[in-house]
């Protein structure tokens, strides 16, 4: 089964981890709350410059502009629900 994601939703992600991951640490004491705040902390700037480099390395000037969608024109367009669940297709079994 796959799941695609809404594009705001998609692209809010890094912010998710980091703000979760601050919000982890400022709420919760103890060394498990810190690892987990670090964690997303780390994974959300992880994420961010991975997509940074990738879409520097893809796009032709270098650069993309933030409220360009043409970015995600190469991800597959197959119909979903409104929860981003592919439908299957008429005719053919799971």
């Amino acid at each position: 089964m796959n799941i695609k994601l809404p594009k705001w939703l998609y692209m809010l992600l890094p912010y998710l981890h980091m703000a979760t991951g601050a919000l982890v640490l400022y709420e919760f004491k103890g060394w498990i709350a810190g690892a987990v705040g670090c964690m997303l902390i780390i994974s959300g700037v992880t994420i961010w410059m991975l997509r940074e480099d990738y879409h520097n390395q893809h796009q032709p000037n270098g650069r993309i502009s933030r409220y360009d969608d043409s970015q995600f024109d190469d991800i597959r367009t197959r119909p979903t629900t409104s929860l981003g669940v592919d439908t299957p297709k008429p005719g053919k079994p799971k």
